[in-house]
């Protein structure tokens, strides 16, 4: 039983980068797949990676606009934006 559990997760975890290395190429589908993020991401590929923010925080200056976004499902993390790109990151 649990050799089936397993080969199960294998084939949706290989659907699924499938899926994500269609939408967002090879360079960050292993990374979505795992979870993880890094530093270039769009918005769109840290929601596919780490799902939807607990809580978004904005700073509107003369030089644009940008945003820290808060995880606290796995300890608390801060992705910091500039315009749609992730360009820091504290875990």
């Amino acid at each position: 039983m649990r050799a089936y559990c397993l080969n199960q997760a294998a084939e949706r975890r290989k659907k699924r980068l499938l899926e994500v290395t269609k939408k967002f190429g090879k360079k960050y589908a292993e990374l979505i797949t795992d979870h993880k993020v890094t530093v270039g991401m769009t918005k769109e590929m840290v929601i596919e990676s780490f799902g939807e923010a607990k809580y978004v925080n904005r700073t509107v200056t003369v030089h644009g606009t940008s945003e820290q976004w808060v995880y606290e499902d796995l300890g608390t993390q801060y992705l910091y934006f500039t315009g749609n790109k992730l360009t820091a990151f504290q875990d």
